[in-house]
């Protein structure tokens, strides 16, 4: 009797630990379903990867009667940048030019801009929505300052030919600088708001020196940050 009793026990705990065991390979599958669908998630602080162009407005320190003292008004630069970023590595270009509000009439050429190459870091918060990048630009300036003289111009002495006399204040280039820093924020996809300051550093001396000023840079962001 315990024989026959011992034997039905064994046949029942069979399907017992078979059914168990389907219930671990189910549970396992499902930590796995969930740990893969965790993985796909982005992280809250990562290194970013995407890439962007930006288009910004730029106040600077730099008055116009620095560059000379009959100019007044505002310095307005618009910019321009287009960037690749992998695993929090930005490299891109970047091109700015000045416009000068309020220029004189006698004012016959006006330049102050600059381009070249932009380096940096850039890292996400809050699952991409928020973006911190500290970045280099390296590249050239130029200036170029040219006016009409009337005054010289009306003389007959110095100007019997009556030509319209030109004076070149300033015509050059330097390799300029520029370490920035910036905040970005993204209230949609594929679009960002960025406030950035950096200090413009032209290496050139003399009068470059008086162009080594802050700038204050507000962009607008078209593109992806994965």
């Amino acid at each position: 009797m315990l024989r026959r009793f011992s034997i039905l026990l064994l046949l029942l705990s069979v399907p017992l630990f078979h059914l168990h065991g389907q219930d671990e390979d189910d549970s396992e599958d499902g930590a796995d379903i969930e740990d893969f669908d965790f993985s796909m998630k982005p992280r809250f602080s990562r290194p970013s990867s995407g890439a962007g162009i930006a288009l910004g407005f730029n106040l600077t320190g730099v008055k116009p009667e620095t560059l000379d003292t009959e100019l007044g008004g505002d310095l307005v630069l618009t910019s321009l940048d287009v960037y690749v970023v992998r695993k929090g590595l930005l490299i891109g270009g970047s091109w700015t030019s000045a416009r000068l509000y309020d220029a004189p009439d006698n004012y016959d050429a006006f330049d102050f801009s600059y381009a070249g190459g932009l380096l940096g870091y850039e890292h996400s918060l809050f699952y991409g929505r928020m973006t911190f990048r500290p970045s280099i630009f390296i590249g050239t300036m130029d200036v170029k300052l040219i006016k009409s003289r009337p005054d010289l111009t009306a003389d007959t002495l110095l100007n019997p030919g009556g030509r319209e006399v030109l004076e070149r204040l300033w015509e050059d280039d330097s390799f300029v600088i520029r370490p920035a820093f910036g905040i970005g924020w993204s209230p949609i996809d594929f679009f960002q708001l960025r406030a950035e300051v950096g200090l413009l550093y032209p290496t050139n001396r003399g009068k470059w020196e008086e162009l080594r000023e802050p700038v204050y840079s507000f962009q607008f962001v078209f593109g992806s940050n994965r």
